[in-house]
């Protein structure tokens, strides 16, 4: 990376570097990184749990550097230190994550951006085509994550703090009858599956009373609970079927409640590697209003957790 003078012009451009050289073959996987301790663990625990030989990592760091309110201020002294020690960070992330990659003897690109860290680090994903996104999560409480916000990607995110074996791994997977769900299911099957894994499959479902007792007697009511009763075999049948057909052993856990915090408490009871659980892709105004299952997931699992995206035209 060439030496800048200090002008903070300097943090709006791009700086790319290249540690060892990309050969084109494997998945492309996008780590997301700052000098956190989370950002590390994420790194640590994609090569433990989730690497393939042949692939080739975007290591990507977005920063920002927030200029001083009062335009005089950034001819001091005070602001040029700060600059100084903004870019010296930026230098040793770089190099940590290039020895990290040399060390490992990983094919892999390292890109440095300015700007929004969690919008960066989507377009620089696109850009590239990663197969997906891995990155940490602090794990802030909901009133901090509401007004600070969060660089959590909500597309293909992994999200942990459970270092788990790489070997005879256990793996839930949160289902119901959607198409977002099945995604997710031949998601794992076709990326990240490995000889060996134990699958957990997790339906939590709720069939809500009706308003008025007495309409428990009537023959809709009735009509409805056979329905439901019928969706649940047809589901347990799809995933029982599909895990056959890996020829995997598997586990297929049917039950009622909220369906985030049983899915979070089997997998920990369980003893999960990790969870993997798709997205309806609810924009930002439906997931604060109707609450998303897989946002609840994200940020109350005890072990990482797997994000596979709708898809988008």
């Amino acid at each position: 990376m060439e030496q800048n003078n200090l002008d903070v012009t300097y943090f709006s451009d791009t700086i790319e570097t290249a540690g060892l050289p990309l050969i084109m073959s494997g998945r492309l996987v996008a780590i997301a990184v700052d000098a956190s301790e989370h950002s590390e663990k994420a790194f640590d625990w994609f090569m433990t749990n989730v690497y393939h030989d042949g692939d080739r990592l975007l290591v990507v760091h977005s920063h920002e550097l927030q200029p001083p309110a009062l335009p005089h201020m950034m001819a001091t002294d005070e602001w040029r230190r700060e600059v100084v020690k903004h870019e010296n960070i930026i230098k040793e992330l770089e190099k940590k994550y290039e020895k990290k990659c040399k060390d490992l003897k990983l094919s892999a690109k390292i890109v440095v951006e300015a700007g929004s860290p969690g919008e960066n680090i989507c377009k620089v994903v696109k850009k590239e085509g990663a197969t997906f996104i891995v990155i940490g999560c602090r794990g802030v409480g909901t009133v901090r994550r509401t007004i600070l916000g969060m660089n959590i990607i909500r597309r293909s995110t992994i999200n942990g703090n459970n270092m788990a074996s790489s070997e005879a791994r256990v793996v839930c997977i949160a289902v119901d009858g959607s198409e977002h769900s099945e995604k997710a299911f031949n998601w794992y099957k076709d990326q990240i599956y490995r000889n060996g894994d134990r699958l957990v499959v997790v339906h939590s479902h709720e069939l809500h009373p009706p308003a008025l007792p007495h309409a428990i007697a009537t023959e809709e009511w009735k009509k409805e609970v056979l329905k439901h009763e019928q969706y649940i075999k047809d589901l347990e049948e799809n995933f029982k079927t599909k895990c056959e057909a890996m020829k995997v052993s598997a586990k297929i856990i049917i039950q009622s409640g909220h369906p985030g915090g049983h899915v979070c408490k089997t997998a920990q009871k369980e003893g999960a590697a990790f969870i993997v659980v798709g997205s309806r892709g609810m924009g930002t105004i439906r997931r604060t209003i109707l609450g998303s299952v897989s946002d609840y997931i994200i940020h109350h699992a005890h072990v990482p957790v797997i994000l596979v995206p709708k898809v988008k035209n």
